[in-house]
C-alpha cells in the first residue's frame, strides 16, 4: 500500500460493522435445512432455537459473545447467563419460573429481562450486574428477542432449580454453545448465495457477532437515545465508546445537513452589529 493508505489504516484499523437491517433479516430468514460447512440449520433443533434467540437478543441488546458463550475450555459456570437470568415480566409481575400458559399469554404489555453475565470489562459484575437488559414482547416485528426465547422456553423447557444450572443458551441439554460455533456458523451463513442479493461480495472480516453490538448501538443513536443512555443500555465503561460503535449512515448525515441548512444562523448579533460601525 502506499505510505498515506498504510497511516490511515494504522491510524483507523478494520473493525467490524453493523448489520445493515435487509442483511440481519436475510440472516434469520436462512432457509430451515441449509448446509452452513459441517453444520446443518435446523431451526426448530435445540441449539437452532436457542441460536436464533441469540442472536434476535444480542441485535436488540448488544449483548457479547462472551456473554452467551463458553470459550476454548469449556468454562461455563455461574458467573455466566443461565435460565435463571430470565426473568419474565408478565402482568405486571416479575415471574422466574413461567409456566407453558404463562409464556403463551404474553401480550406487548409483557416482556423479558436478562441479567448480564461478567464480561471482559466487568469481571465481577459490580459495574454492569445490575443493569438488566429488557426485551418487550413485539410479535409482529421481523426480531424480537422476547419471542424467540418464549419459543425457546416452550419447546425446550428448564423448570424449577434446574435454571441456576442450565446456561442460558445451549446446544443440546445443559451444554453451553461454544464461541467458536457461533463465530463459524456466522461466517458460513453470510458466505452462503442466500444472501448474494443483499450482501453480492461479502468480506466477512466485516461482519462478526460483535456487527449485533454495533447494529444495536447505531440505532440507539438514531432514535435519539443520548450518549449516556446508550453506554447504559450498552454496559460500557466509557462514553467514549459510544462514539466508536456508532457508525451513521449517508443518509443520517443528509438529514442533519439539511437540518443546520434549514437553521442556518441568520440573526444579528452584537458582533455582528460591531462589524458594521
Amino acid at each position: 500500500l502506499p505510505r498515506a493508505a498504510t497511516r490511515r489504516r494504522l491510524l483507523q484499523p478494520d473493525k467490524a460493522l453493523p448489520f445493515p437491517k435487509e442483511v440481519l433479516e436475510r440472516l434469520l430468514n436462512m432457509p430451515d435445512g441449509t448446509k452452513l460447512g459441517k453444520f446443518t440449520l435446523r431451526w426448530t433443533s435445540q441449539v437452532g432455537r436457542n441460536l436464533r434467540a441469540m442472536f434476535e437478543m444480542a441485535a436488540q441488546s448488544g449483548v457479547r459473545l462472551d456473554e452467551c458463550t463458553t470459550g476454548k475450555r469449556d468454562e461455563w459456570d455461574l458467573s455466566k447467563m443461565s435460565m435463571a437470568s430470565a426473568v419474565w415480566y408478565i402482568g405486571g409481575k416479575y415471574v422466574h419460573d413461567p409456566t407453558p400458559s404463562q409464556l403463551r399469554s404474553l401480550t406487548e404489555k409483557d416482556g423479558l429481562c436478562i441479567t448480564p453475565a461478567t464480561s471482559k470489562c466487568d469481571r465481577w459484575g459490580d459495574k454492569h450486574g445490575g443493569k438488566i437488559m429488557f426485551f418487550p414482547f413485539r410479535p409482529l416485528h421481523l426480531w424480537n428477542g422476547c419471542r424467540a426465547m418464549r419459543d425457546r422456553e416452550l419447546h425446550f423447557p428448564v423448570r424449577g432449580e434446574a435454571r441456576v444450572t442450565t446456561p442460558l443458551f445451549t446446544s443440546s441439554g445443559q451444554v453451553p454453545i461454544k464461541a467458536s460455533f457461533v463465530r463459524t456458523v456466522l461466517h458460513h451463513m453470510l458466505k452462503h448465495p442466500h444472501m448474494a442479493t443483499v450482501n453480492p461480495n461479502p468480506d466477512t472480516t466485516k461482519y462478526t457477532f460483535h456487527s449485533f453490538r454495533k447494529f444495536y448501538c447505531t440505532g440507539l443513536k438514531r432514535a435519539g437515545a443520548s450518549i449516556p443512555t446508550i453506554q447504559s443500555l450498552c454496559r460500557w465503561s466509557a462514553a467514549e465508546s459510544v462514539d466508536g460503535y456508532d457508525m451513521p449512515s449517508p443518509e443520517d448525515h443528509a438529514k442533519l445537513v439539511d437540518s443546520a441548512y434549514t437553521y442556518s444562523p441568520n440573526a444579528i448579533t452584537p458582533a455582528t452589529l460591531k462589524l458594521q460601525d
